[in-house]
């Protein structure tokens, strides 16, 4: 079982440390989005789309497209 994406261990091999940065400031970017934009993403989409808003349904179908996107970029680029 592969604990660590191949990418990862490729570019900054099996250290803990390089991990533990990126996720801390990954989490910080995130929590400054979410406050820049009054709210999350999950947010958004839960509380919009069961309202039935047509705009958070869009906007759900764009994170999740988006998401596939930056996955696609980030692991096969």
């Amino acid at each position: 079982m592969n604990w660590l994406p191949s990418l990862w261990v490729n570019r900054f091999g099996m250290n803990i440390f390089p991990r533990f940065f990126v996720a801390l400031i990954g989490g910080v970017v995130l929590g400054i989005g979410a406050g820049w934009a009054g709210g999350c993403t999950s947010g958004h989409g839960i509380s919009g789309t069961l309202q039935l808003a047509l705009s958070s349904w869009l906007a759900v179908i764009l994170f999740f497209i988006g998401g596939i996107l930056a996955a696609q970029i980030i692991y096969y680029l």
